[in-house]
């Protein structure tokens, strides 16, 4: 008799389970089981901001034109083309000269040598003197001059009132200042700065532009994240509503609804902080892509990219290869090196003694009118030579041969810098494309994972509603495909991000988007 009435408490059980399913199927169109009643921190109910859809290459164009980092950075640049303009202006050469008007007057009195009386006078005397100066990339000083003198009194000569002369000047070094002076050391520094602030140009560019793909690929998976926690509240709602039907009717203890309770809540908290996150990432990608902020704040970004996993073929030398040709901070390495060369060599050139050719050659011309003068220079009729040669020897140069190995040491311990910096940069792309490997494994895992969870609930939440199951378990399944799914969203972001940080570590990550800086002014132009 007895199991007879268990047979008959079974089938009661069954029945009245497979009735509850199927009105609950029937009641959830009825209930308002929509997430998106919770309301995100900091966004009033009913206020919608305008979306702004945004590609990955429209955000990175939008930085390049408004970040504020490279704003700055651009600036460098600039002033250094205009120091290496201040350095090539040693070669223009300059107008001087001076214009005087004096006025002369001498008492009379008696001449001793004739004991005769002589009468004052006065002497006016109009001095022009203008000369072109300047210097050859050569080294060589030249001096175009010429001396114009007016006179007029009552004891001058009336065909000797106007004389003048001109003359040109060289001044060639022979030792110290032939190679290298102190005007073209400048100048080659000046230009190897400019092609520095170029390479610090870049490499700010590509801080950024590598910030700007993290920032992306985050407020993507931050997204991506919220509609999970979205479907994790709904199915948590889902299992709620079914277990207070089986506790109503006596099948379920009331147990299994405080748990379900428990699990919506924790899911409520869970999608409150993931839009939380969504916010905070936002904020993150506006700083970047922006220099008014406030102008994007309301506005809502939209990524129209998606975090599905690209082919990349990883080769560490392929990567050594690229990075340290392409690496500013190596070129800054070796451009700055290559700067203190040319401090070695002019530091070398002042050791030697200052010895220099010096010429000149002129014309001298008096008449008593300025046509007269000017055909007297022209035609050379009194000309006036000069060669010879000036030194100055320090009887002690060990200011000069110590400043010269201060440099020397100097440029040995840049190379050595350099050489390190090489180093640290491979260890640095041997640990990118491990990271890039690792993530990419990642990816598939995680995707398995994923599956498995899916298929695990289902085939639980089949058992549970045939009464072989019970809820909690099928609450801890729900949590593991909860956590599964943000997993997976994390490997691709993850992924997505290595690949960010193995293109900035060879140095290609401009090329890779078609972004190119010419060097002729610093403006950013894209293929």
């Amino acid at each position: 008799m007895r199991p007879c009435v268990e047979v008959i408490m079974r089938g009661i059980k069954f029945f009245l389970v497979v009735m509850l399913g199927a009105f609950v199927d029937g009641s959830a169109q009825e209930e308002n089981t929509n997430p998106l009643t919770v309301v995100a921190p900091n966004i009033p109910p009913g206020d919608s901001p305008a979306e702004m859809p945004l590609s990955l290459m429209d955000a990175i164009q939008m930085a390049l034109n408004n970040n504020l980092e490279i704003q700055i950075q651009q600036f460098n640049p600039l002033m250094d083309g205009l120091r290496l303009q201040d350095a090539m202006a040693a070669w223009i050469p300059s107008l001087r000269g001076n214009i005087t008007n004096r006025d002369d007057s001498n008492p009379g009195g008696i001449n001793p040598a004739t004991n005769e009386p002589f009468p004052s006078n006065q002497t006016k005397t109009t001095t022009i003197r203008p000369s072109l100066e300047g210097q050859l990339p050569t080294g060589t000083a030249y001096t175009l001059s010429f001396n114009n003198n007016r006179r007029t009194g009552d004891f001058i000569p009336i065909d000797r009132r106007m004389a003048g002369d001109w003359t040109f000047f060289i001044q060639q070094p022979l030792l110290r200042d032939l190679w290298i002076d102190e005007s073209r050391r400048f100048m080659r520094v000046s230009r190897k700065n400019l092609e520095i602030s170029y390479a610090q140009l870049e490499q700010t560019m590509m801080q950024v532009i590598r910030n700007v793909e993290f920032a992306y690929y985050d407020l993507i998976a931050s997204q991506e994240n919220v509609k999970v926690q979205e479907k994790a509240l709904e199915l948590g709602l889902q299992t709620l509503r079914e277990n207070r039907r089986r506790v109503e009717v006596g099948v379920m203890a009331p147990l299994d609804e405080t748990e379900a309770e428990a699990q919506v809540a924790t899911s409520r908290a869970s999608l409150i902080q993931a839009r939380q996150q969504v916010l905070n990432r936002q904020i993150n990608l506006k700083r970047l892509i922006t220099d008014d902020f406030a102008d994007l704040y309301e506005r809502l970004i939209v990524p129209t990219d998606n975090l599905d996993p690209k082919e990349y073929d990883f080769d560490v030398y392929a990567s050594w290869s690229h990075g340290l040709v392409k690496r500013p901070e190596l070129v800054e390495a070796r451009l700055g090196a290559e700067r203190q060369d040319i401090v070695v060599k002019f530091q070398k050139n002042q050791i030697y003694p200052q010895i220099d050719l010096i010429a000149s050659y002129g014309a001298n011309g008096v008449d008593r009118t300025y046509r007269g003068l000017w055909e007297d220079l022209g035609n050379r009729t009194d000309p006036s030579t000069s060669i010879g040669v000036s030194f100055q020897i320090p009887l002690n140069n060990q200011s000069a041969r110590s400043r010269y190995k201060v440099a020397r040491n100097e440029k040995e311990r840049l190379l050595v810098q350099l050489k390190n910096l090489e180093q640290t940069i491979q260890a640095e792309i041997a640990q990118a494309v491990d990271s890039a490997k690792s993530t990419k494994e990642q990816v598939v895992a995680s995707a398995e994972a994923r599956r498995f969870a899916e298929k695990a609930l289902e085939v639980e939440q089949v058992k549970l509603a045939n009464g072989k199951s019970t809820s909690f378990i099928v609450l801890r399944l729900q949590r593991d495909l909860t956590q599964r799914q943000a997993d997976e969203i994390t490997a691709l972001a993850e992924y997505r991000r290595a690949i960010t940080n193995l293109g900035f570590s060879e140095g290609t990550i401009l090329e890779r988007h078609g972004i190119m800086i010419d060097s002729s002014q610093p403006d950013i132009h894209r293929n």
